[in-house]
C-alpha cells in the first residue's frame, strides 16, 4: 500500500506529524504489511520560520520530494513563465478546468451542462484552459460535443499542472487533489460535484460547490 502526503502550509505540517508516526509504528509492528509513505513538500512556504521550523520542532522526516513552488529561484520562476508562454497565458488571466470523474464524464446531460458553463465563462472574455485525457476527447466526440472558445489541451505533467493551478484566476474541477492544491495556492475553486471530501476548503471559503 502506498500513501502520499502533500504538505506546504502550517496546518498541513501539523496534521501530517501524527500520520507519519502511526505509519512508522504500523510498519515496525507489521513489516509484512508495511505502508510505503511518500512525503511531498510543495515549497509554498520557503523561509525557515514558515517551513523548516516545523520539520525540526515536530520531528518530521525529510520530504521525499520538494516541488519548490513558493518563491523559488529565478531560473525556476522563469521556467514557470515559459510553461505559461507556451499556452500564450499571463498570470491570473485564465480559468483552469479539469473533468475526469465518472459521475460527470459518464452522464451526458451533466457533461453537456459543465461544458456549457465553461463556454459561458469564455464568452465573458475569460480564457478557459481544459487539459483533456484521450478518454474524455472520445467521450466528447461520441456525444457530438464541440466546445467553442475553450482552449482544449493535451494532458500535462504533474509539475506543469501545478504551474497552471498556481497562476490561474479560478479553478473549476471535480478532482479532490486539485481542490486541495487550489487551496494551497490560494486560488478560488469551484467544485464540479454536489459534495466534496475536501470540506476544509469549503469551510475556509476558498472552494464552493
Amino acid at each position: 500500500m502506498k500513501l502520499v502526503d502533500i504538505v506546504g502550509a502550517r496546518p498541513q505540517f501539523i496534521k501530517v506529524g501524527p500520520i507519519l508516526r502511526v505509519i512508522e509504528n504500523h510498519n515496525r509492528e507489521h513489516p509484512d504489511r508495511a505502508i510505503t509513505e511518500i512525503l511531498i513538500h510543495t515549497g509554498q512556504h520557503y523561509d525557515h520560520t514558515l517551513s523548516r521550523v516545523f520539520f525540526e520542532e515536530l520531528e518530521l522526516k525529510e520530504p521525499d520530494y520538494h516541488l519548490g513552488v513558493g518563491s523559488g529561484t529565478h531560473g525556476y520562476q522563469t521556467g514557470e513563465m515559459l510553461i505559461l508562454e507556451q499556452l500564450a497565458l499571463q498570470p491570473r488571466t485564465y480559468a483552469l478546468a479539469t473533468v475526469h470523474r465518472a459521475e460527470n464524464t459518464d452522464d451526458p446531460e451533466r457533461l453537456r451542462f459543465i461544458f456549457q458553463a465553461l463556454e459561458a465563462l469564455a464568452a465573458d472574455g475569460l480564457t478557459v484552459i481544459v487539459p483533456l485525457h484521450p478518454r474524455m476527447r472520445k467521450q466528447l466526440e461520441s456525444l457530438k460535443l464541440s466546445p467553442k472558445n475553450l482552449q482544449l489541451i493535451d494532458p500535462v505533467s504533474y509539475l506543469e499542472m501545478l504551474v497552471l493551478e498556481k497562476y490561474a484566476k479560478i479553478i473549476l474541477t471535480d478532482s479532490g487533489v486539485v481542490q486541495k492544491e487550489a487551496f494551497f495556492f490560494r486560488v478560488p475553486c469551484v467544485t464540479l460535484r454536489e459534495e466534496t471530501e475536501r470540506v476544509e476548503t469549503v469551510e475556509s471559503e476558498w472552494n464552493v460547490l
